[in-house]
């Protein structure tokens, strides 16, 4: 079994900050398709406004691993700062 150091880590998460992938990004790009389809088809006086891309991805609520390590290492410095400050 191969471990992961947090150098390795963080170049990681670069990465995907630069070039994302996964199940999120392949919603992303069916729901531009589908958004695309929706909007020539659809009858502007009926459906007043265009259809997004978000429109067709339904799990798109749910945060990323990155952005909840990301959310989670920014509340952990945060704690780590007042702590900090309260010595003085």
């Amino acid at each position: 079994m191969e471990a992961l150091d947090s150098r390795e880590f963080a170049e990681w998460m670069a990465y995907y900050s630069l070039e994302p992938w996964g199940e999120e990004r392949a919603d992303l790009r069916a729901g531009i398709i589908a958004s695309t389809i929706a909007n020539r088809h659809r009858d502007p006086k009926r459906e007043k406004e265009a259809y997004k891309p978000q429109d067709f991805m339904p799990l798109l609520q749910r945060p990323s691993a990155a952005d909840t390590l990301t959310a989670s290492i920014k509340q952990g410095f945060a704690k780590f700062k007042k702590q900090v400050k309260a010595r003085g």
